[in-house]
């Protein structure tokens, strides 16, 4: 199964991402598609353990999938249904570990690479300041808490959704990256989306392993 939705995710999101400078509405429903391979093996591993963490999971990535769609549409609501989706994946993990030392020094890392890249053009985003701070204390709390459980809870499992939150936290840095400097080439589009889905497939496939 994982297998074959590795294979799925690829052609779907190798569709969108050659698609999309052409006509990007035509192929959109190609970028939710592939999230939603992933949401379908989260989902599958919920429904057969009964796991809270993996619950968390599907209804997150359940999220992300809208956010794919809404982002196009407004950038606002697919940041507010991006944040919904970390927040499901922090209760699914508050589940089954508490937010300690660990997760507070990962948290800490995170925040101070973030200031240090985005600091200088914190003024420019006046009104959607308090959006954006609040989105990336999300992120950072969401990918600090996997980090966390990779070190506290050792598995190839707890590894992978670990490598999968940072590859997102990277993602989404590069697209307020590129939404603040007004400016966006097609190798970082290409980069962004290689990243996110493969965060996507990694947070599923880990709750498996």
């Amino acid at each position: 199964m994982l297998v074959i939705a590795l294979v799925l995710m690829v052609a779907l999101s190798t569709v969108y991402i050659v698609g999309r400078d052409r006509n990007k509405r035509k192929v959109l429903i190609f970028k939710a598609l592939a999230t939603l391979v992933a949401d379908f093996l989260a989902l599958h591993y919920a429904l057969s353990s009964g796991s809270f963490l993996a619950w968390g999971g599907a209804a997150g990535i359940f999220f992300y999938a809208c956010a794919d769609v809404a982002l196009e549409i407004k950038f606002l609501y697919g940041m507010l249904l991006f944040a919904a989706g970390h927040v499901c994946l922090i209760v699914g993990m508050l589940t089954v570990t508490k937010i300690g030392v660990v997760t507070i020094l990962a948290f800490i890392l995170f925040a101070c690479v973030a200031a240090r890249l985005f600091r200088r053009y914190l003024p420019k985003m006046k009104r959607l300041l308090p959006v954006a701070l609040s989105y990336a204390g999300i992120l950072c709390l969401m990918s600090s808490m996997a980090v966390s459980m990779a070190v506290e809870h050792f598995t190839a499992g707890t590894l992978l959704r670990a490598v999968g939150s940072v590859c997102f936290a990277i993602s989404d840095g590069i697209i307020g990256w590129n939404f603040l400097r007004r400016k966006r080439t097609k190798s970082s589009g290409v980069l962004l989306l290689s990243l996110y889905y493969i965060a996507l497939y990694l947070l599923a496939a880990g709750l498996y392993v």
